[in-house]
């Protein structure tokens, strides 16, 4: 049933092989970067939005209504969200990498895409871009979260809101704080982090 939220770009029907993503080496190097992209966007947005209302309603103080940091704690519940979601999908795709078939002669293949033999440099070249997606997610994501939470943890332990913490609830809102590092612990493999992360209840251990 949580296997909706692992998002499958195959099987969404889009025809990668027309844009030139129809091997597994160029589906998960678009799936590791396009939420970067994403990402950028939103950031960019945020930082935006402010400099161009300004000068649309013609305040002559617009230049000081950036505030960059206010802006990108505005962008992070977004940001927050997007990790939320890209999350198992890039995680389950990088795993895949690492999963080989032996046949009868001998050879074995990538289950993810029979055209790749193992222990090529096709397939090299294909661990190293899944080792730089699980960098980037599993691990990255969590110490991500990690720091928000470190930045956070007066407000939240003393329960004195602060606009870091507010944007954090998408975190936070459904632990009790002394459980609330269940989202450091619970993402990291092995082997479907998505499903395990998926798994805490409020007020229930690791």
């Amino acid at each position: 049933m949580l296997d909706v939220l692992n998002i499958n770009i195959e099987a969404l029907g889009l025809p990668l092989q027309c844009i030139g993503l129809g091997s597994y080496e160029y589906s998960l190097a678009f799936t590791i970067f396009a939420p970067f992209v994403v990402a950028a966007a939103v950031l960019v947005g945020f930082l935006l939005t402010p400099l161009i209302q300004g000068p649309v309603a013609r305040d002559p103080r617009w230049l000081l209504r950036g505030r960059p940091r206010k802006q990108l704690i505005a962008a992070l519940p977004w940001l927050l969200l997007l990790s939320f979601l890209v999350f198992p999908m890039v995680s389950s795709a990088a795993f895949r990498a690492f999963s080989c078939e032996e046949f009868s002669n001998g050879r074995s293949y990538l289950r993810a895409d029979y055209a790749v033999e193992c222990g090529t440099d096709s397939h090299r070249r294909v661990r190293d871009i899944a080792w730089l997606g699980i960098f980037l997610y599993p691990v990255g994501i969590s110490l991500f979260y990690a720091v928000l939470l470190l930045a956070a943890r007066r407000a939240l332990v003393e329960d004195k809101p602060t606009a870091l913490s507010k944007a954090l609830s998408f975190l936070v809102r459904d632990y009790d704080f002394k459980f609330m590092w269940c989202e450091l612990h619970l993402p990291l493999p092995p082997p479907q982090p998505p499903h395990t992360h998926l798994m805490a209840t409020p007020n229930s251990q690791c």
